[in-house]
């Protein structure tokens, strides 16, 4: 800033000089006053992200949480079907394994049920067939009737009553065994379908933990959300960046595509600067990556949450996201991209205002007062002053810019009496 560099070279001056007079007494340096152009800023850190994105987000997790096993590189370009990611959830190839001897075993006891019903129903009816073999014979038999004696035509029409009563029985059994066989062979079916349906649910997942590119672009790297988990033995904050070995939880995204034409800053800001920032105000973007390259930019909003500092969970100093859009038209000389570091200059105000260094300012009977230099002596003058810099301080009233001033105490022979007050045009004298 210019104005620090001249005020510097002044200070030196000052150490060089300081005993410079006339006669022995030693008459300080001056400094004329003047209008300078003044811009009250703040200085954040911000990153760049994307207006849009179009997250990445792993389907499955009903089999226990995925961990990250391998990641695509923040901000490297994909082309489609390129593998972006491979998650990993424990013992699930195990819970496969189970499943797949399941849908075995359920098979071969439906081939089992299959023989065992088959095998029943001949049986029943390979006794079928001979009960009618003997009902046939019986009946042949029955043509002594005409020749037997009433006892023995009443022991043979027993016989053939017992012989259909035997044949029914069995054609009962078999029309049993039959409804059974089916019925059983349907519920074993039914378990095989359902499954069969978890073995292609957990091929799914399987499938699902390899994750390919739908699309070309560029990717980033997401982030989870922040969790404090207060336990007896402290305090501890999980998520953050997802990286090689982080644990997902349900619909957690784990890369995103941004959409490189539509970018925009976002800054972390404590809660002193966050209420001083207001939509609207103009921003100064620095990409310090690329050489100092500057771009203009405007506040857009300023999120109500706060949130503590990152990696410090216990912390009381609260921040506060403000969302910067990017006015001016960038192209790829800027090599922006999302996750890239830049500085925030807020313009909190910009206007012309009187500056004097911070040295010649002093008190004097109970009046902030800086030394004018009127003819061989100096005046004191009463100021108000406003925004203080690290050497310089802007002057609201007291004086009219022109004027020169002490950058040290005069000695008290080089001084009039009295004080000039802001609101009194002549001196108050003593004398």
């Amino acid at each position: 800033m210019r104005l620090c560099y001249t005020l510097f070279l002044l200070i030196v001056v000052i150490i060089s000089f300081s005993c410079r007079g006339r006669g022995d007494v030693a008459v300080p340096l001056t400094w004329r006053v003047g209008n300078e152009h003044y811009i009250e800023q703040i200085t954040v850190a911000g990153t760049v992200q994307a207006v849009d994105n179009r997250p990445v987000v792993p389907p499955g997790g009903r089999y226990g949480q995925m961990r990250v096993e391998s990641l695509a590189a923040d901000g490297s370009f994909v082309r489609q079907g390129d593998t972006i990611a491979v998650l990993t959830i424990p013992d699930i190839e195990q819970i496969y394994d189970a499943m797949l001897s399941g849908v075995e075993s359920v098979e071969a006891s439906i081939r089992r049920a299959e023989v065992n019903n088959r095998i029943d129903m001949r049986i029943i009816e390979s006794q079928l067939a001979a009960s009618e073999v003997q009902m046939n014979i019986t009946f042949l038999d029955s043509l002594k009737l005409l020749y037997a004696s009433e006892h023995q035509r009443r022991i043979i029409e027993l016989e053939l009553r017992k012989m259909m009563l035997e044949r029914e029985k069995l054609e009962r059994s078999l029309e049993a065994r039959r409804m059974m066989g089916e019925t059983e062979i349907r519920q074993l079916q039914s378990r095989l379908i359902q499954q069969q349906n978890n073995l292609r649910m957990i091929e799914q997942e399987l499938e699902s933990l390899i994750i390919v590119a739908g699309r070309d672009g560029m990717v980033t790297r997401a982030e989870a959300p922040s969790i404090v988990v207060v336990s007896p033995s402290g305090t501890s904050e999980m998520g953050g960046e997802i990286r090689e070995g982080s644990t997902l939880f349900f619909g957690t995204p784990i890369l995103n595509f941004p959409d490189l034409s539509r970018l925009q800053i976002s800054a972390r800001v404590n809660e002193d600067d966050y209420r001083r920032i207001e939509s609207g105000q103009e921003v100064v973007i620095t990409l310090s990556a690329t050489g100092g390259t500057t771009l203009s930019g405007r506040v857009n909003r300023k999120s109500l949450a706060g949130g503590s500092m990152p990696g410090r969970p216990q912390t009381q100093v609260r921040l506060f996201e403000v969302i910067i859009d990017i006015i001016d038209e960038y192209g790829d000389d800027a090599e922006l991209m999302p996750g890239l570091s830049v500085n925030c200059h807020i313009v909190l105000r910009r206007e012309e205002a009187l500056f004097v260094p911070a040295i010649s300012l002093f008190e004097r009977d109970d009046a902030r007062v800086v030394y004018v230099k009127s003819g061989d002596r100096f005046v004191p003058a009463e100021v108000e002053t406003g925004y203080s810099g690290s050497s310089f301080i802007v002057v609201n009233r007291g004086l009219e810019g022109g004027e020169d001033i002490a950058l040290s105490r005069p000695p008290e022979r080089l001084v009039v009496n009295g004080v000039r007050r802001m609101d009194v045009a002549e001196i108050d004298s003593r004398d």
